[in-house]
């Protein structure tokens, strides 16, 4: 007897000591019974189960489905990597994978041996998330609307935002620029990049009205350095029982990647990544990003715990022998083959009903068995444990010999009918070589006179087809038949969305900026202005609509291939600051002695008038203007040269007024508003009166020309005494271009500013341009004047302050420009 030692020998032991009790059991039962001996049955093996995704590395997730040829048969799953059995997940439908997974499945069918295992590893790299939006103002607490812009650290990614305390989604607001938040909003942004994984949501609340938090200060824009994005490590860490692959990677194009093993913090200096790490142990490893110009990435971080699972010898069993065919009753002798799973198993056989043993007939080829016997078969191979014994009984009775004609076999039509959307090329063959087929495609039934098949047959039409083979010395076969029923849908043209315009429609006291957009991608968008209908010859929709008048907007949008959209339509009606008070006789004609002495006064000193104003010219479009003339060789006053006009009376310091006037700034002939490329001019301007002991200063308010472009300049103190140097050495006075003045010659253009004074933030002052309407500056919550104790006076007219200072930076020796409508609320 053989000696065993440790696990193995003891799973041996037992082993043999349970086939020795069976065979026992076994004899035992054979002596009791004097029947025909019991037949063992070679139970089949269910197929193995198939996955529909190869194993291999995605980035993006994947989705798995399981199949198994075995009809009936009910397939086990697991995702953790360990083998399924009847007790694992049953497979329902697809499996969603969205990280590193190995799936393995395992199919069971009552009466039939389970499947092998089928397996497979997906790694998942999923591209690197957009670093999260930054806002520039904290959440908090704030007296007054704040301004808050937004970026994010991953260049080129777009922001989405909303004020609503809602979610931003890809189809949420763009950001484009600062957010003024005027009340209690919730401020929620994500950023998102083509290629990448979309950042997560920032999200701030702001409360205006409150003095809880600190306003912070205005501060000028300093450059931002972007910051490398933090590296990805895939897979992130996790507890496994077989070595890794690691990889990292960094969103930031041409980034270096510096990774530890040890724990440590990674400097410029650590190894740099140059592809997969193999990771074999226990190990924390760490990685950081740097690129040349930008801000070091944050640090990334993964605990790999590799449990690598003891080796447990195991003695296979020989899979046992499967008799092919499996016994039964013929009327002919039989070839009979045996076969076992196991790769280079010996099979020896008995035909005497014996019990096959190491010592019996090797299995080398088929069996012929022509009378009646008992096979019975048994496979070994060194260093497994001998199979189990298989057995099959053939009894043969062999029938007299009748002559037999063949029949050949019936055709087999593809596919097999059934009712389609579409026309179906439809083939016929038919087991039998060398058979003849013949069919119809009217009902009838097929003859060897019908059509012979030579080919697809396309059926574009419900019709059922019959047919037969034919084979000269064979019986002619039964006849096949499928029925095809063909329900082609209906054509569908699509309809193009219906345009959207924006704003909606209502009562406006300011020119609206109208846009129009349509959801179907490549429409053209058609448009009136007038109410009528629009068609597909009216004006295209090219980008945004001024409308400064009363007028009703209508939109159709249309696209080759598809049907026109609906009309949209919205009306606007524009109700402009109407100037009900206009002066008249702001001064008579040149020379005149008599003034509007209660309303207005020529600009003047030393008794002498600078330039000329004058009510007996009109402007191109036949309004009347008051008419501002200025020569290089007008007078001076006080230094300068200029032809203005000013109120008579001073405001009471930090009043409140909305100044209304038109400006028209003549085109062509000897007035033309030539361009003066570095003169600057004056159109309107508000003074202080000193306080007792200070000079004269800069205008805190002036509209003025400069270099093509009209300036609003702003100019504050709240120093008791100030002057133009200490003003200038605070920074105290700034200038803000509010459109180009040559798009304005020959027209009247309409202007408004909406003051309330104050030299602090403290005392609410405000300072809102209109231009035609339209609002062009909003510094709300700024300084705009002086602290003094009187308040300003509106000065009118063309002044050039370089005429009398520095005449050679004009180009120009006359200059004139008309005034109408002039108005304080």
């Amino acid at each position: 007897m053989k000696t065993f030692k440790g696990l193995k020998g003891v799973l041996v032991l037992i082993t043999v000591l349970a086939l020795l009790c069976n065979t026992a059991i076994a004899s035992a039962a054979t002596k009791k019974k004097a029947t025909t001996p019991a037949k063992t049955v070679a139970m089949a093996v269910v197929a193995t189960p198939k996955l529909s995704v190869k194993a291999g590395t995605y980035k993006t997730a994947q989705r798995v489905t399981i199949s198994v040829a075995t009809s009936g048969s009910k397939i086990r799953y697991t995702t953790d990597g360990s083998e399924p059995n009847e007790s694992s997940n049953a497979y329902s439908g697809a499996i969603s994978i969205n990280e590193t997974t190995t799936v393995k499945a395992k199919a069971f069918k009552t009466g039939m041996k389970e499947s092998p295992t089928a397996s497979a590893t997906y790694t998942i790299k999923l591209p690197a998330p957009v670093s999260a939006p930054q806002f520039s103002i904290p959440e908090g607490n704030y007296p007054k609307a704040q301004s808050v812009t937004i970026r994010s650290a991953t260049s080129g990614a777009t922001i989405r935002y909303t004020t609503n305390g809602s979610e931003p989604t890809a189809s949420s607001k763009k950001y484009s620029g600062a957010i003024k938040i005027t009340a209690t909003t919730t401020l929620k942004a994500k950023a998102f990049k083509s290629g990448m994984t979309d950042s997560g949501t920032s999200s701030a609340t702001y409360t205006i009205g409150k003095a809880e938090t600190p306003v912070p200060p205005v501060v000028p824009v300093v450059p931002v350095v972007e910051t490398v994005a933090d590296p990805v490590i895939s897979p992130n860490g996790g507890t496994f029982t077989e070595p890794q692959s690691v990889t990292l990677s960094s969103a930031t194009s041409g980034a270096t990647i510096r990774y530890t093993a040890d724990g440590s913090e990674p400097t410029a200096s650590s190894k740099k990544y140059s592809g997969a790490i193999k990771i074999t142990a226990t190990t924390t490893l760490k990685a950081k990003a740097f690129k040349s110009g930008m801000t070091d990435s944050g640090m990334t971080s993964a605990v790999f715990t590799i449990n690598t699972p003891p080796v447990i010898p195991v003695v296979e069993t020989v899979a046992a022998p499967v008799i092919n065919p499996n016994g039964g009753t013929f009327t002919e002798a039989q070839s009979v083959t045996i076969s076992s799973a196991t790769s280079g198993a010996t099979i020896r056989y008995t035909a005497d009903g014996s019990e096959p043993t190491a010592a019996s007939t090797t299995y080398k080829g088929a069996i012929t068995v022509s009378g009646s016997t008992t096979i019975k078969a048994k496979a070994f191979k060194d260093g497994m444990t001998d199979s189990g014994m298989t057995s099959a009984v053939f009894t043969i009775n062999t029938p007299p010999v009748i002559p037999v004609v063949e029949t050949v076999a019936a055709p087999v039509i593809n596919p097999n009918g059934g009712t389609f959307t579409e026309a179906q090329s439809v083939t016929i063959s038919s087991a039998t070589s060398g058979a003849t087929i013949r069919y119809t495609a009217d009902g009838s039934e097929p003859t060897a006179a019908s059509t012979t098949y030579t080919g697809a047959i396309t059926v574009s039409g419900s019709t059922t087809i019959k047919a037969k083979a034919f084979k000269d010395g064979m019986t002619e076969s039964g006849t096949t038949y499928a029925v095809f029923t063909i329900n082609t849908p209906p054509v569908v043209v699509e309809t193009v969305a219906v345009p959207v315009i924006n704003p909606n429609g209502g009562t406006f006291t300011e020119a609206q900026s109208v846009t129009i957009s349509s959801a179907t991608s490549g429409a053209t968008i058609r448009y009136t202005a007038d109410g009528s209908e629009p068609t597909a010859a009216s004006t295209t929709y090219t980008g945004a609509i001024t409308v400064s008048s009363t007028a009703t907007i209508k939109a159709k949008a249309f696209k080759d291939g598809m049907n026109d959209s609906g009309v949209t339509s919205e009306t606007y009606t524009i109700n402009l600051d109407k100037l009900n008070s206009p002066i008249t006789n702001i001064l008579l004609n040149e020379g005149a002695t008599e003034l509007n002495t209660d309303e207005w006064e020529r600009e003047m000193a030393n008794n002498k008038y600078s330039g000329s104003v004058s009510t007996d010219y009109y402007a191109d479009n036949g309004m009347p203007g008051y008419r501002f003339e200025l020569r290089r060789t007008d007078p001076y006053v006080e230094n300068s040269k200029r032809s203005e006009v000013r109120r008579s009376s001073f405001e009471t310091a930090l009043e409140e007024h909305t100044y209304y006037f038109d400006t028209y700034l003549p085109a062509g002939g000897d007035e033309d508003f030539a361009y003066d490329p570095t003169s600057c001019e004056i159109l309107a301007q508000w003074h202080n009166v000193p306080d007792p002991g200070e000079e004269w200063t800069m205008p805190p308010l002036a509209l003025q020309i400069w270099n093509g472009e009209y300036d609003v300049c702003r100019a504050w103190d709240d120093a008791p005494l100030s002057t133009y140097d200490s003003i200038m050495e605070k920074g105290n006075y700034k200038e803000y271009e509010v459109g180009k003045i040559a798009g304005d010659k020959g027209k009247w253009v309409h202007w408004k500013f909406h003051v309330k004074w104050g030299w602090k933030a403290s005392q609410d002052p405000k300072l809102e341009v209109y231009k035609d309407g339209v609002k062009v500056l909003d510094l709300n919550g700024l300084p705009n004047t002086m602290n003094d104790q009187v308040g300003v006076c509106q000065k009118l007219g063309i002044y050039k302050p370089d005429w009398s200072g520095n005449p050679k930076a004009s180009i120009l020796n006359k200059r004139v420009v008309y005034y109408n409508n002039v108005f304080i609320s």
